[in-house]
């Protein structure tokens, strides 16, 4: 699923519940309650934006270290 979410440029959880059976109902009913509860989406841009800004120093460091 990982792949496949990361070629087709989506969210993996996003392509998890799609692809879940009809009758998983409960289950994706429980994963989208996690979601909010865990407030997942603005964790999801922490990491995100953590991950952009430790690309630009790591960058940095090994660019000027040579």
């Amino acid at each position: 699923m990982e792949h496949i979410a990361k070629v087709v440029q989506k969210d993996p959880m996003d392509v998890r519940l799609k692809n879940m059976k009809e009758d998983d109902s409960i289950v994706q009913n429980m994963i989208e309650d996690l979601k909010i509860k865990a407030d997942f989406e603005e964790r999801k841009r922490n990491v995100e934006e953590f991950n952009k800004v430790s690309d630009e120093v790591y960058f940095l460091l090994f660019s000027f270290s040579r």
